[in-house]
């Protein structure tokens, strides 16, 4: 294996490209499921004569995704 025949100092290197590609990586799919979950968030709309409880627990849920997904909510 070529990894096994590298320095230790060209093995870091590696590691380090590596380790940036994949936050590149996951920071596009975190994005794209923030956008998809704002997106959800904002054109969900009560049904008339449903649970208003349903509904917040429903809102409620979006905004812990939206956290999960790193999203930071600044209240001032």
């Amino acid at each position: 294996m070529i990894i096994v025949s590298m320095s230790l100092e060209l093995q870091r290197q590696h590691d380090n490209i590596i380790i940036m590609h994949l936050k590149e990586v996951f920071d596009v799919i975190s994005r794209i499921e923030r956008y998809k979950t704002f997106k959800e968030l904002f054109h969900y709309k009560i049904i008339e004569g449903s649970s208003v409880n349903t509904h917040m627990l429903k809102m409620i849920d979006y905004f812990k995704k939206l956290s999960q997904l790193g999203f930071l909510w600044i209240m001032s």
